[in-house]
């Protein structure tokens, strides 16, 4: 207990915990309050709360880069950088920022806050708490710059604005030095560049950039030749590129005489000039398809002695340019020149060659009227003849390159039919010194491509081609070399309709039936199926005397499925799992399905035939197995009927569950007989041994029965009959399921997943065997006669009932 004095204006909140009526027990007379320490406590944690809501809560951001200041200079060998970061906290604990990456060579670092909010910028920012720096004084925490998993990162200790300056070199990024590009790791809001290139005449282009102001600086020592700089406000961006090119002058008209006058002599001039060498290499792969030819080509320059940034690519006017790829292309436009004689299709209703909208790259369809040409932009200015029914493919790159260059062109060629000649389409690398190159022809579908005409190309094996072509994995069909790009290559095109093909085969089927005396059989059905198309697996059943089959179970692979069942035709509907994307070896393994299903034939007697039929399949069978189990207190003749009768399988049926069916094998070796089975099997060769007769089966099975003991024949027999009843009474036959329609239906149900059932296998085995078997049913009969069981002699019962 506690006690205190009451003080008054808290009242309200403590009714609100306590209660007034609880209150007013707790008031004492001389005006002091006894409450219970846990009602105590309750106050204390009701005060704690209010005063926690009234404190500030965190900033969902702990941090921001309010701006960014970027300094470059080019010098010889690299570029010069500085980097002036604003970054803002907004926590009262330590916050890590990342700034750059650690690849560049870094050599002055400084961090200069914090400042109250808003000073640094013209944001608006609420002003921070003024004795934020006297804090850091007192505890001792400085800002400070860190390196850390490969990013250059700045430490800030509490909340306010930061100024943080980190200076280093970053190489160029090609070896014509003509750009460099700087990557931050890190939003922001406001950023701006200033960059000096120490070159005259330069067309500067950043990206991105908003605004740009380029100027031409006097030179300098620094600089004998001038300088250009380039100030411009940037977006927001990862990474920072900056590219620079010659700026080319303005063509003017001048007279050779009066350039050859300002030299001083001709003899003069001791050196000589290199003359420009351009080698194109082509590789072109023509895929012969649905009415298409489709073309890839691959076009590998080689400058050497003059830089390039126009690339000029002739080809037929009835090719479709479907994309240009390469390094640094800033856009591609297609030329069309004037049409062929003869052709009525105006150059506006060919089909239009662009690039795709969303490749970054501008396309543009040009056409020139009779006799057009084009200058070429960039470099050296040359004239572009495009003949008629020809057009050009342009490529601009962002600036002039030197060395090897590549450039990719994908294209069609429409065909006017499936089956009919066509001539391959020619490139030619306009400008070029010499060109060589090789051509593949591959076929898509099943057509037949026969070679008609060649003029300017050489055949070469397939092994000889160049291995940009070969890595691809094509199978090619003619392969060919040239020299010069002027060639003619006629192809004869011919489709072939389709042969129809097994889309599903059975490669094993084993099919086994438990035969009750009571006119049951338990049928098992056992598929090594094969797919790739079938969704359904048709089983027609055995036509049985007086009823249809009752389905027990289906599986596929061991996983239960639901069958569907064609009531007109007696068949089931097993549905297959199709060989997809999921399984790279789908189309190579095994499906097993299984079936088990109850049917009816006839009761046995004590004599007469046993018929029995088993079921067939909508799927070419390539080898079928076939067991069926009698009873045992029979014997039995020769089997007559489709079948033909094995002594043993020269294999076992395989064992199949979820785990292991897509990695079974098939080809497994025969397992040993169990030896109750073995002497069966003997028992009944001896049955079989040149005798129809159902008498003389009975003497001969009276002869085999005295190699054992008497008694212990006896049992077997006693035996025998007691699991043929037990047999009997589990299996539904006909007359209970007319009297009892009601526990049949219980078990039985439509569009469930079934019960995995495992089919029994009691009594004599015999075995069958057939092979290539295709959508047929078989039936086998044999003759039966029962074999009388003596009495068994019980007399461990009279000693008991003695005792």
């Amino acid at each position: 207990m506690m006690k205190g004095k009451r003080q008054g204006g808290g009242k309200d909140g403590v009714d609100n915990l306590i209660g007034e009526a609880a209150l007013n027990n707790f008031v004492n007379s001389d005006g002091s309050v006894t409450i219970n320490v846990n009602e105590f406590l309750k106050l204390v944690r009701h005060a704690s709360a209010h005063d926690r809501a009234d404190d500030p809560k965190p900033s969902p951001v702990p941090w921001q880069v309010v701006g960014l200041d970027v300094n470059a200079e080019t010098s010889a060998s690299c570029v010069s950088f500085t980097c002036d970061f604003v970054v803002r906290s907004f926590s009262q604990d330590w916050v890590k920022v990342p700034l750059l990456p650690a690849s560049y060579a870094f050599d002055k670092f400084s961090v200069s806050g914090p400042q109250p909010v808003g000073t640094n910028s013209t944001d608006g920012g609420v002003a921070a708490d003024s004795s934020a720096t006297e804090d850091i004084q007192a505890d001792g925490r400085q800002p400070s710059v860190v390196g850390s998993a490969g990013d250059v990162s700045v430490l800030l200790p509490s909340p306010g604005d930061y100024t943080v300056s980190i200076s280093g070199l970053a190489p160029f990024q090609n070896e014509r030095k003509s750009g460099f590009q700087l990557t931050i790791k890190t939003d922001v809001l406001r950023s701006s560049l200033s960059c000096t290139v120490h070159s005259s005449d330069l067309d500067i282009k950043v990206d991105p950039a908003l605004s740009t102001v380029s100027e031409s600086l006097p030179a300098t020592p620094a600089s004998t030749s001038g300088s250009t700089k380039v100030t411009c406000l940037l977006g927001n961006f990862k990474c920072l590129s900056v590219q620079w090119t010659a700026r080319q002058p303005e063509e003017e008209e001048t007279d050779g005489k009066d350039l050859l006058a300002d030299e001083p002599t001709a003899a003069a001039v001791e050196e000589v000039k290199k003359e420009p060498l351009i080698v194109c290499n082509h590789s072109v792969v023509h895929t012969i398809g649905e009415g298409t030819v489709s073309t890839n080509l691959s076009m590998e320059y080689e400058i050497h002695h003059t830089t390039k940034a126009v690339f000029d690519i002739l080809c037929p006017a009835l090719v479709n340019i479907i994309d240009v790829t390469g390094a640094n292309i800033k856009r591609w436009k297609v030329l069309h020149g004037p049409p062929a004689p003869g052709s009525s299709v105006p150059v506006a209703d060919r089909a239009a060659d662009l690039a795709p909208s969303d490749s970054g790259i501008d396309a543009e369809v040009i056409s020139l009227s009779e006799g057009g040409s084009v200058a070429a932009a960039g470099g050296p200015v040359t004239a572009l003849n495009i003949q008629p029914g020809q057009k050009a493919i342009r490529v601009m790159l962002h600036y002039p390159v030197q060395g090897r260059h590549g450039l990719a062109v994908t294209a069609d060629l429409p065909m006017e039919s499936t089956s009919c000649a066509v001539s391959l389409p020619v490139f030619d690398a306009a400008g070029s010194t010499r060109q060589k190159g090789y051509v593949g022809v591959e076929a898509r579908t099943n057509v037949e491509v026969r070679e008609v005409k060649k003029v300017g190309v050489a055949r070469v094996d397939v092994s000889e081609l160049p291995g940009l072509m070969t890595r691809a994995g094509k199978s090619y069909l003619h392969a060919y070399k040239f020299l010069i790009p002027r060639y003619q290559l006629d192809l004869d095109v011919k489709r072939h309709a389709d042969a129809e093909v097994l889309t599903a085969v059975i490669e094993e089927a084993w099919l086994t039936a438990t035969v009750s005396e009571s006119g049951s059989s338990l049928a098992r059905v056992l598929l090594a199926v094969r797919n790739t198309q079938r969704q359904f697996l048709r089983i027609t059943l055995p036509e049985s005397p007086g009823k249809k089959a009752d389905i027990w179970s289906a599986m596929v692979n061991g996983v239960a499925v639901k069958p569907a069942v064609d009531d007109s035709e007696n068949t089931v509907l097993v549905p297959l799992l199709k060989a997809g994307d999921a399984d790279a070896k789908a189309s190579n393994s095994l499906l097993y399905v299984e079936l088990v299903f109850l049917e009816s034939v006839s009761a046995m007697l004590k004599a007469g035939k046993l018929s029995l039929s088993f079921s067939r399949f909508d799927l070419p069978v390539q080898r079928l197995f076939v067991t069926t189990y009698l009873p045992n207190n029979y014997t039995y003749g020769q089997f007559e009927g489709d079948l033909k009768e094995v002594k043993a399988h020269g294999k076992p049926p395989p064992r199949v569950n979820a785990a292991n069916a897509p990695s079974l094998n098939l080809s497994l070796a025969a397992a040993p007989r169990p030896r109750k089975a073995k002497r069966q099997q003997n028992s009944w060769n001896r049955q079989r041994r040149g005798s129809g007769d159902l008498d003389q089966l009975e003497c001969e099975e009276s002869l085999d029965s005295c190699d054992d003991n008497e008694e212990i024949a006896r049992e077997r027999r006693h035996s025998a009959v007691m699991t043929q009843a037990m047999m009997s009474n589990f299996m539904f036959d006909e007359e209970e399921q007319r009297e009892e329609p009601e526990a049949l239906g219980g078990a039985l149900d439509r569009g469930v997943v079934p019960v995995a059932i495992k089919a029994m296998q009691e009594g004599t085995p015999f075995c069958f065997e057939r092979l290539l078997v295709q959508n047929e049913s078989y039936t086998v009969t044999v003759p039966y006669k029962q074999i009388k069981v003596g009495v068994r002699d019980t007399g461990w019962a009279n000693k008991c009932s003695i005792m």
